[in-house]
């Protein structure tokens, strides 16, 4: 099966063509997503390049932070909560968290 289809399985993901990240929240809707969810595959066969990926992903996120402001709303600030998972501890907002973010000034 091609990775392309794998995250668009509607008997997986809830409609899988909604941006929607809460979904991954759910402890028992996240075992199932999780055991589906392979975009470099597994096992002997796994890319090889999947680390070289990731890197990737990590400096361009750390640039995007470096070189932008983030302006958050402040009446949403007291709506933020410390949430916790298997893998991170972070936070999250119950109504959403608002948030203005714009090219840093030189």
């Amino acid at each position: 099966m091609t990775a392309l289809l794998m995250p668009t399985d509607p008997e997986v993901y809830p409609d899988p063509m909604c941006f929607d990240p809460d979904r991954w929240m759910d402890a028992e809707a996240r075992k199932r997503m999780d055991k589906a969810y392979a975009p470099f595959g597994r096992g002997t066969r796994i890319c090889i390049g999947m680390h070289l990926a990731w890197m990737e992903l990590y400096m361009v996120v750390a640039a995007i932070v470096q070189r932008s402001d983030f302006e958050f709303d402040a009446d949403a600030a007291e709506d933020v909560t410390q949430a916790s998972d298997i893998f991170t501890i972070g936070t999250t907002a119950r109504n959403g968290l608002k948030a203005a973010i714009t090219r840093h000034e030189d």
